[in-house]
C-alpha cells in the first residue's frame, strides 16, 4: 500500500463527515436560538394600547357627526362640526353682529357684565395711549 496518494474514497468520506458536521451545529443554532429567543417587548401591552386607541377614536368620531346634550340644565348642545361651521358663517356674514354675539356669549360664559357694544360708543373717556418702544 502506497500512503502518499490517499484514494478519491477517503477524501470523500471526509468531506461528507465535515459537511455534516457543519450542518449539524447550524441546525443546533437554529434551534437554540429559536427556543431561546424571547418574545416581542410588550407585544400584549401594544394590542392594549391599540384597542384603546380605537375606542377613543370611535367616541372621537361620534361626537363630531352626532348631535347630544353636553349639560342640559344649562342647554349646552354637542353639535356636529358640518352644522357649527356653516351656523359661524352665517353668524359672522356680519362681523359687527357677529363680535356682539361672540361678547355675549363670553360674558355668560364667565358670568362677568358683557361688554360695550364698540370702543367708540363710550368716548366719554379717552382711551390711554400705548407707551411707544422708542422712549
Amino acid at each position: 500500500m502506497d500512503h502518499d496518494n490517499p484514494s478519491k474514497t477517503g477524501s470523500c468520506i471526509y468531506f461528507v463527515a465535515v459537511a455534516g458536521c457543519f450542518l449539524i451545529m447550524s441546525w443546533l443554532v437554529w434551534y437554540m436560538n429559536d427556543r431561546t429567543s424571547p418574545g416581542p417587548l410588550g407585544g400584549d401591552r401594544a394590542a392594549a394600547r391599540q384597542e384603546a386607541l380605537k375606542a377613543v377614536q370611535e367616541a372621537d368620531s361620534a361626537g363630531l357627526i352626532a348631535y347630544s346634550w353636553v349639560n342640559k340644565e344649562e342647554g349646552i348642545v354637542q353639535i356636529p362640526v358640518d352644522r357649527a361651521m356653516a351656523l359661524m358663517e352665517q353668524e359672522w356674514h356680519d362681523a359687527a353682529a357677529g363680535r356682539k354675539i361672540l361678547l355675549e356669549r363670553a360674558a355668560l360664559a364667565f358670568k362677568a357684565p358683557p361688554a360695550p357694544e364698540s370702543p367708540a360708543a363710550d368716548a366719554s373717556t379717552p382711551a390711554p395711549e400705548a407707551p411707544s418702544a422708542f422712549e
